[in-house]
């Protein structure tokens, strides 16, 4: 069996189940742990799990993290036995070849709004080097050169945000994690912030233009690998 011992916010868990689900479906080995957390139910967000198949186990626990989980997910049969996954999987090799394996995962969609959806994070590293500068936002949008969209933030309230909203005319909103990531990922001009949560907004999007910071210093894992996506440096 699989077990995800979930850690973190939505993104991470998103993540966390994604690559339990990848391996328990390639060894056909029960995921008895479902697609929620104490940060919010993303059941009806994911695909439903076809794999229900079940196999006599030995006792035997090994705890899957970022130091192992390639290379048992690299093998062709693995010991039937107890998986518990205790990590955040933010690893660079296992998002760039296992994307769309993390895509379909989750329910797809195929609406495209026009204009611009901005994330802008702030409120847990506000006044720290993980916040990102308001020139980058500007940058992006100045480059995208439209007037028209949203910008979610969790401290929407903030002088950064509010600079944004009236000089590029987008509607500050605010909605729960989930539905944050259900309108971003629609949009076909996307500017993200950093983290597990708005990679998110832009793995599961079809956009056009998705812009993101590319900076040599991250405080996340090293996720935002896609070479589709407009990286720009603000350190």
């Amino acid at each position: 069996m699989v077990i995800i011992n979930y850690a973190g916010r939505l993104g991470n868990n998103m993540l966390q189940y994604a690559a339990a689900r990848i391996f328990s479906n390639k060894f056909k080995i029960k995921l008895i742990t479902p697609p929620i957390s104490g940060s919010g139910d993303f059941t009806s967000y994911v695909n439903p799990n076809t794999n229900d198949e079940y196999f006599e186990y030995s006792s035997q626990t090994i705890i899957v993290n970022n130091d192992n989980f390639l290379n048992l997910l690299s093998k062709d049969e693995i010991l039937k036995c107890k998986y518990v996954f205790s990590d955040f999987f933010q690893i660079n090799e296992f998002v760039t070849n296992y994307e769309n394996d993390i895509k379909k995962v989750f329910i797809d969609q195929t609406e495209k709004k026009s204009g611009v959806f901005l994330h802008y994070r702030i409120g847990d590293i506000e006044n720290t080097p993980n916040m990102i500068r308001l020139e980058y936002y500007l940058d992006c949008l100045n480059r995208i050169n439209l007037y028209n969209g949203v910008i979610s933030s969790d401290s929407p309230n903030h002088k950064n945000v509010k600079i944004i909203s009236e000089k590029y005319n987008l509607n500050i909103i605010e909605k729960t994690p989930l539905e944050t990531i259900d309108l971003g990922r629609k949009y076909n001009n996307l500017i993200l912030s950093e983290g597990t949560f708005s990679w998110f907004i832009g793995l599961l999007s079809n956009a056009d233009n998705i812009f993101f910071n590319k900076r040599d210093r991250f405080w996340h894992g090293d996720i935002f690998t896609s070479k589709k996506w407009i990286g720009l440096n603000y350190n």
